[in-house]
């Protein structure tokens, strides 16, 4: 018998951003050959029956805010289980405030929003091409600045992808996640692949060594 309390759900194929390793972009982007969103009446059905404690959205080939109906997918779910933890994972581009203000509205403190955001507003889009740094302050700033003013919601996260165009701006993305009032920043090893054209992706040094290095730096800053 099949065990869904633990789910990882795809939504879509809808992504804007063009990222070098992504399935998407990848081999010519010949993945791809079109756009789709799953049915939600027909997935939101399946979910009620199958009563999961977890799901995360995190898709591997588009990213969950651009499917269609997600957050009264979301709506639905968390009305008929509360303490459902929803975890989400997004860069944040091409929603407008409003539009994060209704998926604030629906989350809790069971539920964790991770913005995928690989650097600063000086070097952020070179992985996450067309990403619009804009657009993802705002969302930021509007989660945090909603949750601030509710006294709940879901713990936000800044993910940090680590590239060689990145790891020495590491510190200065963490003191700014710190001044937008971020739960959390951590970082996460990059998938850069030998030979496929995206080698400059890469670390320059280990990345446990950079992780050491930075958790030091953030030790240190915490005293």
């Amino acid at each position: 018998m099949f065990d869904f309390k633990d789910l990882h759900v795809g939504l879509t194929n809808r992504c804007r951003l063009l990222c070098p390793e992504c399935a998407r972009t990848s081999i010519g982007g010949r993945y791809i050959q079109s756009m789709f969103d799953l049915d939600t009446e027909y997935f939101k059905k399946f979910l009620l029956e199958a009563q999961p404690k977890r799901i995360l959205f995190c898709g591997n080939w588009g990213d969950p805010i651009y499917a269609k109906d997600v957050v009264l997918l979301i709506t639905t779910l968390k009305e008929n289980n509360p303490t459902l933890e929803i975890m989400i994972h997004t860069n944040g581009s091409g929603k407008s405030t409003e539009w994060w203000q209704s998926l604030m509205s629906v989350l809790n403190a069971h539920d964790s929003l991770i913005f995928s955001i690989d650097g600063t507003s000086e070097n952020f889009n070179k992985y996450r091409i067309n990403a619009k740094w804009d657009d993802v302050e705002n969302a930021a700033k509007t989660c945090i600045e909603y949750k601030k003013q509710k006294g709940l919601g879901p713990k936000i996260y800044w993910k940090h992808l680590v590239f060689s165009y990145n790891q020495d701006t590491i510190t200065s993305s963490y003191e700014l996640s710190k001044t937008m009032g971020f739960d959390l920043f951590f970082l996460q090893h990059s998938l850069v692949e030998e030979g496929n054209g995206n080698d400059w992706l890469a670390t320059t040094r280990p990345f446990n060594e950079i992780e050491e290095e930075f958790n030091d730096y953030k030790n240190k800053s915490l005293l």
